[in-house]
């Protein structure tokens, strides 16, 4: 996938972005993992901080709740 570089202009300070990532497919401890990794080989960014990976249950309907009962999510703090 083609990547595009953004400048920033002269004097601009840094900009600080948070993301939320989420999984439930798989094995989504490591598809989190691999989000990071990822983040983390930005160009012109650093991987400030992650937050641990938690694990919590679905809130809809006991059908939808068995479907999604692996759910993982996690923050990201990107500076760039």
């Amino acid at each position: 996938m083609p990547r595009s570089t953004i400048e920033r202009p002269p004097g601009a300070a840094p900009v600080e972005a948070f993301i939320g990532l989420g999984a439930n497919l798989g094995d989504p401890h490591a598809t989190l993992n691999a989000a990071f990794d990822t983040l983390a080989a930005l160009p012109a960014s650093t991987l400030l901080q992650r937050s641990a990976i938690y694990r919590t249950a679905h809130f809809r309907s006991r059908l939808e709740a068995r479907a999604r009962s692996n759910l993982q999510h996690s923050l990201a703090a990107l500076q760039g």
